[in-house]
């Protein structure tokens, strides 16, 4: 009978092995074994980037292994030396938070730039918030933009409301309200809190959008939902004067929830509720104490109603 040639896998493909192992691991969230095979694999091939990457990621992460970002950082710079896209990004990340490495924003532009070069929309988003803020870069926003919009096309959510931003602002781009508005549609369905409550002031102006208060209202309960204070305090404005159907109970609401996270403009506003029972009942100390610390925070409106306020607390003594 012929003998079977039984062929041994070179050091290379039981590498290349041990990484589709791990990342199978990985899926079924097994950390520990896929920690193991990635480090059976560089150990058969040291210079192979994708275990490199992997086994930064579970350093920076803590999965399989106790969390040390010294080790990230050294696993990601071994795979981004050679040209791993995806360690380039995360070791830009690095440096942008300083996490491993000492925060460099230089370093961080330059290693999500190499990146973005690619058509990373990650590295172009964050390269284009180190160009927002001028750190690391002179700032510009037309470069900004740019990178913004090569993120944005690709659905890179946090780069379309930041897009949306600068048309909104007119910078690095021709003020334009009906893109602003159509970025912010963009990231507010995918739930940016942000571009909701953007996106709701551009239906309630009739910015770059038709006004309808509808739409404004549907957006700025989106955010309000989230937890938002200024969306809440917005959608407490629009039950409390219209031109929606007045509803002086879901003012009160949700000018509580904004009063509670410390907006003052929501404690002025429920502190004037309180006085003239306006969805809540008439309550003098609750206006007293809402209307108090509005003022404390410097709100003018706030400052003189806590005079109307003081004097009636004087007449309702002297009754």
């Amino acid at each position: 009978m012929p003998t079977e040639i039984v062929r041994h896998l070179s050091p290379e493909e039981e590498a290349e092995n041990q990484l589709k192992k791990g990342l199978g691991f990985l899926n079924q969230e097994k950390w520990d074994d896929a920690f193991m095979c990635f480090l059976r694999g560089i150990q058969l091939s040291p210079g192979h980037s994708e275990l490199q990457l992997m086994l930064g990621v579970l350093h920076y992460n803590g999965q399989g292994v106790s969390r040390k970002y010294e080790e990230a950082a050294k696993w990601y710079r071994k795979a981004a030396d050679q040209d791993n896209l995806h360690a380039q990004f995360n070791l830009g990340l690095l440096y942008d938070r300083g996490e491993g490495v000492a925060q460099d924003y230089v370093q961080a532009a330059a290693w999500y730039r190499r990146a973005a070069d690619k058509g990373d929309a990650n590295a172009q988003y964050h390269l284009g918030s180190l160009y927002n803020r001028g750190q690391g870069v002179a700032q510009d926003f037309e470069q900004a933009a740019e990178l913004y919009r090569k993120s944005a096309d690709q659905g890179n959510v946090d780069a379309q409301f930041e897009l949306g931003k600068l048309y909104d602002r007119g910078e690095g781009v021709p003020h334009d309200d009906a893109r602003a508005a159509a970025w912010y549609h963009e990231a507010a369905k995918q739930g940016i809190t942000d571009a909701q409550f953007g996106l709701g002031q551009k239906y309630e102006k009739g910015q770059g959008v038709p006004q309808e208060w509808g739409q404004a209202t549907f957006w700025y309960r989106e955010a309000a939902e989230q937890g938002m204070p200024e969306a809440q305090s917005a959608l407490g404005a629009i039950y409390l004067n219209g031109p929606v159907p007045r509803d002086f109970s879901e003012a009160a609401r949700w000018y509580r929830k904004a009063a509670d996270q410390g907006w003052q403009y929501a404690q002025f506003f429920l502190a004037f509720q309180y006085r003239y029972g306006m969805g809540v009942p008439r309550d003098l100390d609750q206006a007293m104490f809402w209307c108090r610390k509005a003022a404390e925070q410097g709100n003018e409106l706030a400052k003189e109603f806590l005079v109307v306020l003081s004097h009636a607390q004087c007449q309702n003594r002297n009754e």
